[in-house]
């Protein structure tokens, strides 16, 4: 009796290593099938921080250039710029990190986002010619001579900017921690991120003041920098709908029609 028990339990302790190796195996395989994701996911972070900041220091050049032909000091122009820009993106990081980043949407987040400064940009801009018919209703106000001076930078800024910047004051902390919480470090992760970003922001503050503006004019080259968000949105899409078809055929139609669209428009509109 003794001998078979000890049969007994040799074997109960042979299926007991067995499963305990089949876990194993399956926990290093989901291992590496994360770290063989993490650097792909890793690449496309660190070249969004570079656009966005590109795009949003590129916007804030375009858009002191265009408020310009509405007020008559660039001072105030400027000045109303800060205000609304700073303004906007410290609430769009306060409402990120209030009700947005508990949620856990990650790149699906920033997608949606993308796509629609894309489209609050690009719509502003085509009607930007013909904003000053907004100022209509307050022509009371133009006959107060401190408020003609300061409402119409505050009021044009408010309507090009204000949520756009919103939704840029969103996108930078979603995307530190979309990369703190998939790299090895927050620290290292925040400032990888902080670097790209700056970097962008630099290059596109010099190429819109230096070459769009000269090369393409005001409203061509806000469409220009707005394709950069959608460009965004379509890499990002691709990466997160990798395994839908549709998803993949869905985006390149955006793109494919917003590229039909808009690039014959920027090359035709003076």
């Amino acid at each position: 009796k003794d001998g078979i028990g000890d049969i007994e339990d040799s074997g109960d302790q042979n299926s007991l290593n067995k499963s305990n190796k089949e876990k194993k195996n399956r926990k290093d395989k989901s291992e590496t099938v994360q770290t063989n994701e993490k650097p792909s996911f890793m690449r496309l972070l660190l070249p969004a921080a570079f656009l966005t900041g590109f795009a949003g220091l590129a916007y804030e050049i375009l858009w002191n250039r265009a408020l310009a032909t509405f007020t008559s000091n660039s001072i105030y122009s400027f000045s109303s710029i800060l205000v609304v820009y700073l303004t906007g993106i410290g609430i769009g990081s306060y409402i990120y990190g209030k009700f947005l980043s508990s949620r856990n949407q990650g790149l699906p987040l920033l997608i949606r986002l993308q796509v629609i400064l894309f489209a609050l940009v690009s719509l502003t801009d085509v009607f930007l010619n013909d904003m000053h018919i907004l100022l209509v209703p307050f022509k009371g106000l133009m006959n107060i001579p401190l408020l003609s001076i300061i409402f119409p930078g505050l009021f044009f800024s408010f309507i090009m900017m204000f949520l756009p910047a919103l939704l840029m004051g969103m996108v930078f902390p979603l995307i530190c921690s979309i990369y703190a919480g998939s790299s090895d470090g927050v620290r290292l992760g925040i400032g990888k991120i902080y670097f790209y970003n700056t970097l962008g922001s630099m290059l596109g503050s010099g190429v819109a003041g230096f070459i769009l503006i000269p090369s393409l004019g005001v409203i061509k080259s806000l469409l220009m920098v707005s394709l950069i968000n959608l460009f965004i949105a379509l890499y990002g899409s691709f990466y997160f709908e990798k395994r839908a078809k549709w998803g993949k055929r869905l985006w390149i139609s955006i793109g494919v029609v917003c590229i039909f669209i808009f690039i014959p428009y920027i090359m035709g509109k003076s």
